[in-house]
C-alpha cells in the first residue's frame, strides 16, 4: 500500500501566538470546558501574567519559550487542527507535540508533492474556512495560514511555511527500506538512552569523540524530518554529555579527571566558537555545573575566557536579530551576553560545593582574581548571592530542589548516591507552602517527611519538587514497602509527588505463605532468560570495599560494569535478569 508521510511545524510559533484566545468564551465552549468562579479567576490571572510578560519583550507579543505553561497554551491553540484532521483527513497515524506534527495517511488520491497535498486539504469539508494560502516575500515560497476564529480575534498569526513542511511518498521496497533504516536508528538511540555511560578508554580520544558527536558528516537520520541534521546533531552531543554527567554523579572527581579535563579542553576549543555555540548553547549550563561540582575552576576560567572572546566576535562581526521581528535590533539595547553570564552565574551557584578541598579553595581564589571573573561574572554573582555567600545561596537552591544535585538524594541510601553536593539536613530551609495545597497532597508529603525523618519541618523542595522520587526510589526508603497494608501510604506519596495513584494488585507484594516476592510485570512470558556473569574483583578493590574506602580502580571497574550491562541490553535474547555472583 502507498502511504504519505507529512512532517510539519509552525514558523515562529511561540513568537506569534497571543494567549488571549484562552479567555474567549467561544473558545472555552468549543473545547467543552466548564469553569466555576474561582477557576475562572485563576485562569484569568494565568493568561494576564503571560500577556504582561509579552509586553516587556521586543516583539510585544508571544509566549516564553521553554516554559511548560507555554506548551499548554500552544497545544490548546491547535485544537481545531486536531479536530479537522481527525474528522476530515482520517489518517492512519497522527502525532503532534505542540507545533511538531507527523501525519501518515493512505495515498488514495495519488498525491505527488506538498502543493497537491495542501490542495487536497483545502478541498475537504471546512478546509477553506480553516486554511488559506499566503504568499511570502520570496515569490518562490508559499505558506499556509491556519486561521480559526478564536486565533484571528487575538491577532495570532500561525503559518506553516513550505520549507518546514516535508512530504514523503512511501511505497514498495524503497519505502520499506527507508522505514527499516529509520527504525534501526530509533532502536539504537532508544537503547542508548537506557544504557549506562561509556567513555573512551584513553583521555586522548575525548576530543575526537566530541568532534564526531558535533559533526554533520555521516549522520544517520532517525526520523523523516532530519534531512537537515540539526536535531540529531544536538542529540549526539547530548548523549555524549550525559555520559560525562553520569561519571560526575557516580565517581570521585580524581578517578576520572584526565577524561574530564580533556572534555573541557575540547568544549573550549571546538564548541565555544560562533560556528558551534548557537547550536549547542542550551548545554552550556550543564557543562559549567559539572566543572564547578568537580572543583575544576582553572578549566572554568578557560571557558569564561572563550565566552568573552565569543561575545566580542559576535559584537564586532555579527548582526543580531530576532527571528520573528522584522526590524533590526540595536546591539546596545539588547545585550544578550548579560543574560548569558547571568546563566553562568546561576550554574556556578547551583553546583558550588558546600565545602571545598584545599586545592579547590586555592583554585577558586585564583579564578576570582582573574580579569574574566571581575569583568563578566562578579556583578552577576553578587546580584544573585547577596549577603548569604555562595554556600548560603547554594543551600537555598538545594532546599527548593533547584540545585545541581536533586533534593531527593538526601533521602536515598548513601551506597546509592555520592554525598558530594548534598547539604546537611540541619541547614535545609523549610516552608509552609504546603498550606496552599489540597489536603490529600499535604498528607502524602507528610508521610514522605516521616519516612525521611525530617524533624525541623517540610523542606521547601518537597512541596513543589522539580525532580521528585521515582517509585523505585520510594521502595528503598518506605518501611516494609511490600506489605499490602502499607500500599495505601505509598499510593498517597505517589499522588502527592507525581499526580497518580498506585493500583494495589499491580504492585510488588510479599507472599508470606510461599515466602516469595510477587512482582506483576504485565503478561507472563513463556520463558525467562537469566544471564550469569563472570566478574573480576581485584585484591585492592576487595580490601577497599571491606574497609569502606573508595575503589582504587573505580573508573575502570565502573567502565567494565557499564559495558557488561550495555552488551546485555543490546543482545537479542532479551535477558530479564543478571546475576553477579561475586558482587552479591
Amino acid at each position: 500500500k502507498e502511504v504519505l508521510a507529512l512532517t510539519a511545524d509552525v514558523s515562529s510559533f511561540f513568537h506569534e501566538l497571543n494567549p488571549g484566545f484562552m479567555q474567549d468564551p467561544a473558545f472555552i465552549k468549543l473545547i467543552g470546558v466548564e469553569l466555576d468562579q474561582s477557576q475562572t479567576r485563576v485562569h484569568q490571572l494565568f493568561i494576564t501574567a503571560l500577556e504582561a510578560w509579552a509586553k516587556l519583550t521586543p516583539l510585544g507579543k508571544g509566549l516564553p519559550v521553554g516554559l511548560p505553561a507555554s506548551a499548554v497554551v500552544a497545544n490548546a491553540a491547535l485544537f481545531k487542527l486536531d479536530q479537522f484532521i481527525e474528522q476530515q483527513v482520517v489518517p492512519l497515524y497522527y502525532g503532534r507535540y505542540v507545533d511538531d506534527i507527523l501525519l501518515v495517511m493512505e495515498n488514495t488520491s495519488k498525491i505527488k508533492n506538498t502543493y497537491q497535498f495542501w490542495d487536497w486539504i483545502f478541498n475537504r469539508d471546512g478546509g477553506k474556512d480553516l486554511f488559506k494560502w499566503e504568499h511570502m516575500d520570496n515569490p518562490k515560497e508559499q505558506a499556509i495560514l491556519f486561521k480559526p476564529d478564536y486565533l484571528e480575534t487575538c491577532s495570532s498569526r500561525i503559518v506553516f511555511t513550505n520549507n518546514k513542511n516535508k512530504l514523503f511518498v512511501l511505497s514498495g521496497a524503497a519505502g520499506i527500506a527507508l522505514v527499516n533504516a529509520i527504525s534501526e536508528q530509533i532502536n539504537q538511540r532508544a537503547s542508548e538512552w537506557r544504557s549506562l555511560p561509556n567513555l573512551p578508554d584513553s583521555a586522548e580520544s575525548v576530543a575526537t569523540d566530541l568532534l564526531k558527536a558535533t559533526s554533520h558528516i555521516g549522520e544517520q537520520a532517525d526520523n523523516l524530518r532530519k534531512t537537515d541534521a540539526l536535531t540529531l546533531h544536538r542529540a549526539s552531543f547530548a548523549l555524549n554529555l550525559r555520559d560525562y554527567e553520569a561519571y560526575e554523579r557516580d565517581l570521585p572527581p580524581d578517578s576520572w579527571k584526565e577524561h574530564r579535563h580533556a572534555f573541557f579542553d575540547a568544549v573550549t576549543g571546538h564548541l565555544l566558537t560562533p560556528i558551534k555555540f548557537f547550536e549547542l548553547a542550551q548545554y552550556l549550563p550543564r557543562i559549567i555545573r559539572m566543572a564547578v561540582a568537580c572543583e575544576d575552576f582553572s578549566y572554568l576560567g578557560k571557558m569564561i575566557k572563550a565566552l568573552n572572546k565569543l561575545t566580542e566576535t559576535v559584537k564586532d562581526h555579527c548582526t543580531i536579530s530576532i527571528k520573528a521581528l522584522q526590524s533590526s535590533l540595536q546591539y546596545q539595547q539588547h545585550e544578550w551576553w548579560k543574560t548569558l553570564y547571568d546563566a553562568v552565574a546561576e550554574s556556578i551557584i547551583s553546583s558550588f560545593p558546600h565545602k571545598l578541598c584545599g586545592e579547590g579553595e586555592n583554585a577558586w581564589d585564583e579564578f576570582c582574581n582573574t580579569l574574566q571573573f571581575k569583568k563578566h561574572l562578579e556583578s552577576s554573582l553578587l546580584k544573585l548571592v547577596g549577603r548569604s555567600g555562595l554556600q548560603g545561596a547554594h543551600t537555598r537552591l538545594f532546599s527548593y530542589d533547584l540545585a545541581h544535585i536533586p533534593l531527593r538524594f538526601i533521602g536515598l541510601p548513601k551506597e546509592m548516591v555520592s554525598q558530594r553536593g548534598i547539604v546537611e539536613r540541619s541547614k535545609l530551609i523549610t516552608s509552609d507552602a504546603h498550606e496552599l495545597l489540597h489536603g490529600d497532597i499535604v498528607e502524602g508529603i507528610r508521610i514522605l517527611v516521616h519516612w525521611l525523618r525530617f524533624k525541623r519541618g517540610i523542606p521547601a523542595g518537597l512541596n513543589f519538587a522539580t525532580r521528585p522520587f521515582s517509585l523505585n526510589e520510594l521502595y528503598l526508603i518506605a518501611p516494609d514497602p511490600f506489605n499490602s497494608l502499607h500500599c495505601a501510604k505509598l499510593s498517597q506519596v505517589m499522588q502527592a509527588l507525581r499526580g497518580f495513584e498506585l493500583t494495589k494488585y499491580k504492585m510488588p507484594h510479599w507472599d508470606k505463605s510461599k515466602r516469595v516476592l510477587q512482582i506483576p510485570d504485565g503478561e507472563p512470558k513463556p520463558k525467562h532468560t537469566i544471564a550469569v556473569s563472570s566478574w573480576e574483583t581485584s585484591g585492592p578493590s576487595f580490601v577497599a570495599a571491606v574497609m569502606n574506602k573508595p575503589d582504587p580502580d573505580s573508573r575502570r571497574r565502573y567502565q567494565r560494569l557499564s559495558r557488561l550491562i550495555n552488551e546485555l541490553i543490546s543482545r537479542p535474547d532479551n535477558s530479564g535478569y543478571l546475576i553477579l555472583p561475586e558482587l552479591a
